[in-house]
This record gives structure tokens, sequence and C-alpha cells, in this order.
């Protein structure tokens, strides 16, 4: 029986070196965030706390990664960043305009900038085929919305797509995307379209499908979902609490 031996080195700054230093690069990444900090003082502080660091207790990657958040917090403490930890591990949008400036606005509050965002085209929205940008007054009329609520399910705009097509598009990312990518707690955000989540809710929810256009959720709104050991959990939905200052500046305008 042949056997495998393994080596691993330390390679860094001995095999090979950080080009600029390790200040220029942690320079470069806190100004994405609006915060600027000297190059050389920040190597400076890297190297005194890489020193004094403990060695890691745990092996993994969870481990060696919130050994790595520890010991950069230690570099930054004396630096006022608006938000350190960043709210998620991993940022998700549709490849929409309104959905990436959506993902980009929240990411000055959140801690992201959109070059951290992973373009997604599998969580568009419904493809209304040839009925696309048509006005609504032409497409529904009475006996079309007959039709379409006859069997709303699988109904389909020619050329376009169904709430079932939809629903099986959703399920599959997220399933492949979100929970085998992650079997660990991780918190995970993403910027997608009112149908494309209502038809994702209801997979996940195994509700009637006659049931989805009951769902209402506000533009820009946020719904929390949970996934364990005995599947999704609704926590939030159409939370739209972040716009409560906003109208209320529309209401004091149209008062004054």
């Amino acid at each position: 029986m042949s056997k495998k031996k393994t080596v691993f080195f330390d390679a860094a700054g001995t095999l090979f070196y950080v080009s600029h230093g390790v200040g220029f690069h942690y320079r470069r990444i806190a100004e994405k965030y609006g915060v600027r900090v000297d190059p050389l003082y920040i190597d400076q502080r890297f190297h005194s706390a890489y020193g004094k660091a403990s060695p890691m207790a745990l092996s993994g990657k969870q481990a060696e990664k919130l050994w790595w958040r520890d010991l950069v917090r230690v570099v930054f403490e004396e630096v006022s960043f608006p938000q350190f930890d960043p709210f998620f591990d991993e940022v998700y949008s549709s490849t929409a305009k309104r959905a990436l400036e959506t993902a980009e606005r929240v990411g000055k509050r959140a801690g992201f900038s959109l070059d951290d965002v992973v373009a997604t085209p599998e969580i568009l929205e419904m493809d209304m085929g040839k009925w696309e940008g048509r006005p609504r007054v032409e497409v529904y009329t009475p006996e079309m919305i007959d039709k379409i609520n006859s069997n709303n399910w699988r109904f389909a705009p020619p050329g376009g797509e169904s709430q079932r097509a939809v629903e099986k598009r959703m399920l599959a990312w997220i399933n492949q995307t979100i929970v085998s990518k992650y079997p660990q707690q991780a918190n995970v955000a993403v910027f997608s379209h009112g149908m494309a989540i209502k038809c994702l809710f209801r997979g996940i929810m195994r509700s009637s499908p006659k049931q989805t256009y009951k769902i209402n959720l506000d533009n820009t709104s946020i719904t929390r979902l949970k996934y364990t050991k005995r599947g999704w959990h609704l926590i939030t939905l159409n939370d739209t609490a972040h716009l409560l200052g906003q109208e209320r500046m529309l209401d004091q305008y149209a008062s004054g």
C-alpha cells in the first residue's frame, strides 16, 4: 500500500513576500469603506500584532477566519471604522441594474462595496417574454386575467416564464448556492425581485399557488429567512422599517 506524505510550509515571508507590504493592501481595503490610514503605520501595527498573537487553538476554515479577524481588529483598534465587522459573509444580486444599485446603496451602510457583490442572473425577476415593456392595459385585458387566474402557477406569457418555472429556478439556486455552500452559520444577503421572491417563498413554505399573489412585497422591503436542519423558517416578511425616516421626510415636505 502506497503512503502519501504531505509537508506544509508557512510560506509568507519565507518563500514569497507580499508586494508593497501589508499596510499598502490594508489601506486599499480600508479606503473602500471611506477610511484613510497611513500604510506604514498599519504595516508596523500588523507585524507587532502578528508577533504577539497566540497560536491558533483550533483547525478549520472557520477557526482560521476568526483568528485573522481578531488579528486585524487589533491592527485597526486605534482607527475609527464605521462598521468593522461586515453584516454579511456573502452578498448576491440579480444582474438587473435596479437590484445592483440597491445593493450598492445598502453596502455603504452595511460595510461592503459593489465589488464584493456576486452578480447572479439566476435570481432575476420573472421573464415576461414578449410582454416586456408593453402597457399593462394592453396586456391584462379581462379575458387575459381570467386565463391567468385559471392556472396562475403554470401560465406563462408568450416567450416568458411561469411562476412554476421561476420557483424551480429560485429553489435550485438557493439550495445549490446557499444551503450547500454554507454548512455552518453564515449571514447572506440576496438582492432580487418581488415575484421571484414570492415564488421562492411559495416553494419554501409549500403553500397553495393560488396564494402567491396575496403576498405583499414593497420595493426595497426586507424578508428574512433562516435555514436549519429542520428546513427553512420565516423570520420577517416585507419589513419596511428602514423606510420610515424617508416617509417622514416626504410628509414634512408635503405639509410644508
